[in-house]
């Protein structure tokens, strides 16, 4: 077996006998709107998702623009009949709000139950493909366990659908932790894949927003949750940036769609509550604070 870390292609994945797990029964999920708008986290498979519907409408590749140029033509497009089905993705909606003031009639689907698990492996599968692996590798059957057990610990926890039934985990960082174990029949030295350790820029930007550090301490705690009214679907920089509220509120959003928070529940007057998914991004927290702290000292 093969494992397609850092490989998006639908069709050299599927014809090269690579390690997928296969979505393609949510397509009907994603016909159900003509202009549809899909967010998910940096390095979450959304380019695969993208790669594996080009294959399915056999479409040509896409071209690079401008973006706000991009989204005006897509736009007059669809009004003008010339695009039956537009699919947009991206990380956060932040970036979203502002420049597509010209692309206004987007349906959000990114927080649809029914998509929760469209990129992102489920425990069952994390399983199947360790058992591959250890019967490659010689290992004994305990060590499944063992791996479950583990990558649930650094690697699971994401649920984006606020009243989804389960979570899943990351599949850039199970893929680099089964090749890893697959090429070498033994644990990586280093859990947290470093592609993915670029996001704590991220947590130094909220650590100097007014509270934002405090807010990173609290999340430190064992099982500490933050709360929010919703999850808002479009909100600009200049909101984000201007909001000195106690709550933080599109600080924690932020966060959320950018994976480092995660959808943990609701409270009993329907708020969202947000945590840390998994070890690997608490030890992002972790550094970024103790970064924090050895700038103060110098």
């Amino acid at each position: 077996m093969k494992f397609p870390y850092g490989i998006f292609d639908f069709r050299r994945i599927t014809l090269q006998d690579y390690f997928y797990c296969d979505r393609t029964d949510r397509i009907p999920v994603l016909e159900r709107g003509e202009y549809v708008l899909f967010l998910r986290p940096r390095r979450f498979g959304k380019s695969l998702l993208l790669s594996t519907l080009a294959n399915y409408y056999d479409v040509a590749k896409e071209h690079e623009f401008e973006a706000r140029t991009l989204f005006k033509a897509v736009k007059s497009s669809a009004s003008e009949s010339v695009f039956d089905r537009i699919f947009i993705t991206g990380v956060s909606p932040v970036v979203m709000n502002d420049i597509t003031s010209g692309y206004n009639i987007a349906d959000n689907i990114y927080l649809k139950r029914q998509l929760n698990d469209i990129c992102g492996f489920t425990e069952d599968e994390i399983e199947q493909a360790l058992k591959c692996v250890a019967k490659e590798c010689d290992l004994d059957e305990g060590i499944i366990d063992e791996s479950v057990q583990m990558m649930r610990t650094y690697y699971n926890g994401y649920r984006f659908a606020p009243d989804a039934d389960c979570v899943v985990y990351n599949p850039t960082l199970c893929t680099y932790f089964f090749r890893y174990v697959h090429e070498d029949c033994q644990y990586p030295d280093e859990m947290l894949d470093m592609n993915l350790a670029t996001d704590d820029a991220k947590l130094e930007y909220i650590a100097e927003v007014s509270t934002g550090r405090q807010m990173l301490l609290e999340l430190l705690r064992k099982d500490r949750t933050v709360e929010v009214p919703k999850l808002t679907k479009r909100f600009g920089i200049r909101e984000m940036t201007a909001d000195e509220s106690k709550d933080n509120v599109f600080l924690k959003v932020f966060l959320y769609y950018f994976g480092v928070l995660t959808v943990s529940g609701r409270t009993q007057e329907g708020k969202v509550l947000l945590k840390i998914p998994n070890l690997a991004i608490r030890g992002l927290y972790a550094e970024s604070e103790s970064g924090s702290k050895g700038e103060e000292q110098q």
